[in-house]
């Protein structure tokens, strides 16, 4: 598994897409942000402006207690301040006041004159519920037990006499629910107080019901004869069953052992009688004297001999009689041994069975003889256990018939405590302004078309796939690009930088690409450098032709072959006719030879071959023979591709390239297309990819782009030369 999760992913410790860095996308685009921004909000401030109004505000104080005494129960009830309990039961209360049932009350507790000084004449009061439910501000006092109530109005009439309704109707519904809830209570312990008093009474008559039969009110046991026999047969009952149970596992491991023990093998032992065997011992040295004696007498003669094949056929006898021999001895100490064997094991499991049956028969009769017992001793004692547990169940009922009737005197004095929620500031008509909404309107002028503009710009910055900042090229590749190209003087051709601004930071990145190839020429012994651009009009000839003079300089044979049928612009760069010099196209169909083929740079100290426009090149021997020529009478080769994209002979080229150096435009080139630009080269099992990143040259953008690229900020731009390092 590699780090982007692909199991498969040629490019091992990449990101298959393009990163979203926060940080570039706010330097990129925040001038155009604040500017746009400015711009929407300079449109909507007059209108908000024009709806500035004064308000009016009215505030109660409702009191929470957190603990108070209780009569039910031991200490104060459940603190509302352990934890994060404040906070719900904050939450909760919030959630019952807004309630549309409680809120439609306190509409309807108001009257008439006040309703209509704050809400519209003859709206319903499920109407003024629902507004309520959006004006009415609950807050806690913070470092108190206290929840501020806050209602505003365009007017001061009408705000305190609702809000007094709000908090009366909420202090009357906390009430009435705790009036509930203790009534269901007291109902219960009532009931189950009189269940009880009934039970009583209906057990103290069974007892006396069996005092009447048994004659009398002590209940005491008549003999203990019965008791102390079923006791003693328990305790041997016990006894005899341990020992059954131990019988019986001794003989479930007598035959387990039995098995085992039959399943061994006794060679040895079988082999030890044999040697042991004394008349057989004598027969095998006999044997193998006479046989000795027979083997001294036949040497000499021929095979084909008679007296010598007399001798061998009594040899053979010999043997056979001595194998025979070893056979029946052998047959008869398996025997012995393996019958001896298990005449023992099953005389040792006949025992061990013996004495579980025993043990298990004398089990069986102790347990008919406390079955019996038992009967008998039920008959005289079932009187005695029913009337034990009568008594036993009237004493627990009396002991809980006390502690109802203690819990139903303390809840009826609870029902009339205070409660929790009380009403500490009611609220007061405001005699004075107590603000305007132009912050609000303010917030309003700002947070819309600034976050509309961010949104946005955010998106389409999450929708440009372009590459640009050799981050992306890193994250695309796994290794970063060379020095990026950046923009040039805008005076000088874009091919022409390295000749005529040798000086710019351009010609110094691309000066450090050809030291980089020419190292990678001394260490690795590369030759063939295939220049590939990932698109097209990403600058990949320039670039070319601006390493090719830097390499000119430090070796002595340099050859270029544009390779590009597509679209050739090598020829236009140097001003040279088409019909002056043959190129490629001649080569490969063996017009031309080599030699006549190649021009001379002497600006740049470097050969070229040109593509033959119209021309679809092919892979074919002559190209094979040419490229084994140039390797012999060049340093370093250097070829111009088309986009291994549009032209498979790009693929075709790779199969001599050392190095292929992929040719990404800033700005222009989609980070999906050099990923997978990336992994052609690497199924075609290129031995090194580089990278270069190019802003200078023409770009091929679409109107969107350069939209998006407008809209960046200038320090971010690469047209300013000092940025691209």
């Amino acid at each position: 598994m590699t780090s982007d999760g692909n199991k498969e992913s040629l490019l091992p410790g990449t990101k298959p897409n393009k990163p979203i860095d926060i940080i570039a996308f706010v330097i990129r685009y925040t001038l155009a942000i604040i500017f746009l921004g400015v711009f929407g909000c300079t449109l909507i401030t007059p209108f908000m402006l024009m709806k500035i109004q004064t308000y009016y505000e009215a505030s109660a104080t409702l009191k929470i207690e957190t603990g108070r005494e209780t009569l039910i129960g031991v200490g104060e009830e459940t603190s509302v301040l352990r934890g994060d309990r404040y906070k719900k039961f904050f939450n909760t209360q919030t959630i019952i006041i807004k309630n549309h049932t409680l809120l439609e009350e306190a509409v309807k507790g108001v009257s008439p004159d006040q309703k209509d000084a704050y809400f519209p004449k003859d709206m319903p009061p499920s109407n003024c519920a629902a507004l309520l439910a959006r004006r009415l501000g609950i807050e806690p006092v913070r470092g108190t037990h206290l929840l501020a109530l806050t209602l505003q109005g365009n007017r001061p009439d009408g705000l305190a006499e609702i809000l007094n309704s709000i908090t009366e109707a909420y202090v009357e519904r906390i009430e009435k629910e705790k009036k509930d809830k203790n009534a269901k209570r007291l109902n219960f312990l009532k009931d189950e107080y009189k269940k009880l008093e009934k039970g009583i009474r209906e057990r103290n008559e069974k007892i006396q019901e069996q005092a009447k039969k048994l004659g009398s009110s002590g209940f005491k046991a008549s003999s203990d004869t019965y008791s102390r026999r079923a006791e003693e047969l328990r305790k041997a009952i016990t006894q005899t069953y341990i020992k059954r149970v131990e019988a019986e596992h001794l003989y479930q491991q007598k035959r387990l052992e039995k098995d085992e023990i039959a399943a061994l093998s006794m060679e040895n032992h079988v082999e030890e009688m044999i040697s042991n065997n004394g008349e057989l011992n004598a027969v095998r040295s006999a044997t193998y004297e006479q046989l000795e004696a027979m083997q001294a007498a036949i040497e000499g003669l021929a095979p084909s001999n008679k007296e010598r094949r007399h001798i061998e056929d009594k040899m053979d006898a010999m043997r056979a009689y001595e194998q025979n021999m070893l056979n029946k001895v052998r047959s008869l100490a398996e025997k012995t041994l393996y019958g001896k064997r298990e005449y023992q094991l099953k005389l040792e499991l006949i025992k061990t069975k013996k004495d579980y049956e025993y043990v298990l028969a004398v089990e069986k009769e102790l347990l008919r003889e406390l079955r019996k017992l038992e009967k008998e001793l039920s008959q005289n004692a079932v009187t005695l256990i029913n009337n034990k547990n009568l008594r036993n169940e009237i004493a627990s009922m009396r002991t809980r018939l006390m502690r109802f009737h203690s819990q139903i005197n303390d809840l009826e004095l609870e029902s009339k405590a205070a409660g929790r929620v009380s009403v500490s500031i009611p609220a007061q008509t405001p005699t004075s302004p107590a603000g305007t909404n132009r912050n609000k309107l303010l917030m309003l002028c700002a947070v819309p078309p600034f976050g509309i503009v961010i949104v946005l710009f955010f998106a389409l910055y999450i929708l440009d796939n372009r590459i640009r900042n050799p981050k992306d090229v890193e994250h695309a590749l796994g290794h970063p690009p060379s020095w990026p190209i950046s923009q040039g003087p805008q005076e000088t051709e874009f091919a022409r930088l390295s000749l005529d601004a040798p000086d710019s930071l351009s010609s110094k990145a691309i000066h450090s690409l050809a030291f980089r190839l020419h190292r990678d020429t001394e260490v690795n012994q590369t030759r063939v450098f295939l220049f590939n651009g990932v698109g097209s009009r990403v600058g990949t000839t320039e670039i070319l032709l601006n390493v090719s003079h830097g390499l000119g300089q430090m070796l002595p044979r340099i050859l270029i072959i544009e390779a590009n049928a597509v679209s050739p612009t090598l020829r236009k760069r140097l001003g040279i006719p088409q019909s002056s010099q043959p190129g490629l196209g001649e080569i490969l169909k063996g017009q031309n030879t080599l030699e006549e083929c190649i021009y001379t740079d002497n600006e740049r100290n470097a050969d070229i071959i040109f593509a033959s426009e119209g021309e679809i090149y092919q892979a074919g021997t002559i190209f094979q023979e040419t490229m084994i020529k140039i390797k012999d009478n060049y340093d370093m080769i250097l070829i111009d591709s088309a986009s291994v994209l549009q032209n498979d002979f790009t693929e075709y080229l790779a199969m001599y390239a050392d190095v292929v150096v992929l040719v990404v435009q800033g700005d222009s080139t989609m980070y999906r297309n050099l990923r997978r630009v990336a992994e052609l080269f690497i199924r075609l099992e290129v031995p090194a990819i580089a990278s270069v990143l190019n802003w200078g040259g023409p770009k091929s953008m679409s109107v969107l782009q350069k939209i998006m690229t407008h809209l960046e900020s200038p320090l971010t731009r690469r047209d300013n030369p000092e940025r691209a390092l």
